[in-house]
């Protein structure tokens, strides 16, 4: 083979790829420097696989610096963001931490979520006159009055006694079947939120007697309406 075709067919291509490879690296390196300084932002990422409904702690997460560019939208970026919140969805380890797998109140589906904690929720049955005539709403806070019989609590007369306060409204039960209600936005319950001894408190004045729904105003939060206790006697 001639000293022509050698160069034909081997110097002169590997040549050419030399120099193309120096000019794409001279083209593509301020691309990359670029890239590699510009702005970033530290987003928080799952340290660990992370089951669905469980509660952040420090321990679990981590922070990692990335081109602003690159971040999901809704990631969180603070440990202070994401502590204390109860996820909605597992998250894989690595994964960015979202505003919207946590629950937050615009995320809130199940009812699990909006109980407070060391609240349980609790279901009262309720009629056209113990629901205040189909007028309560999510969110409205109520008391809790307990009408007992003769002898329940030691007395010869009945006895209407103030048991429950500023409790919370969390649902509102509609009507499925029947009812002059139906389709009006009447309900045959509520699901309010209750510490563990109220729970027990209100179980037994249903048990043992009956309740009456009161509608607290909006901006009222006082207490002290539990040393309410009137008999028959009142009537005399």
């Amino acid at each position: 083979m001639d000293k022509r075709r050698i160069l034909r067919l081997f110097v002169i291509p590997t040549l050419a790829g030399v120099v193309a490879s120096v000019v794409a690296y001279q083209f593509l390196r301020p691309t990359a420097v670029t890239a590699y300084n510009q702005d970033t932002v530290a987003v928080v990422l799952a340290r660990q696989p992370i089951p669905a409904r469980t509660k952040l702690d420090r321990e679990m997460l981590v922070t990692k610096k990335i081109p602003r560019d690159y971040a999901f939208r809704g990631s969180l970026t603070s440990f202070d963001d994401a502590v204390g919140k109860i996820t909605t969805a597992p998250l894989a380890e690595g994964e960015p931490v979202l505003k919207s797998v946590l629950a937050i109140e615009e995320n809130k589906t199940g009812l699990a979520f909006h109980i407070p904690e060391g609240s349980r929720a609790f279901t009262i049955s309720v009629g056209e006159v113990t629901g205040l005539a189909g007028r309560l709403e999510v969110g409205d806070h109520i008391d809790i009055l307990a009408l007992l019989p003769k002898g329940v609590s030691g007395s010869e007369n009945e006895k209407a006694k103030m048991i429950l306060e500023n409790i919370s409204i969390l649902a509102i039960g509609r009507e499925s079947t029947g009812g002059k209600n139906k389709g009006k936005g009447g309900y045959g319950s509520i699901t309010v939120a209750l510490k563990p001894e109220q729970a027990a408190v209100l179980s037994l004045a249903q048990e043992v007697g009956k309740i009456e729904v009161l509608l607290r105003s909006a901006a009222d939060t006082s207490t002290g309406g539990d040393s309410i206790s009137v008999t028959t006697d009142v009537f005399k």
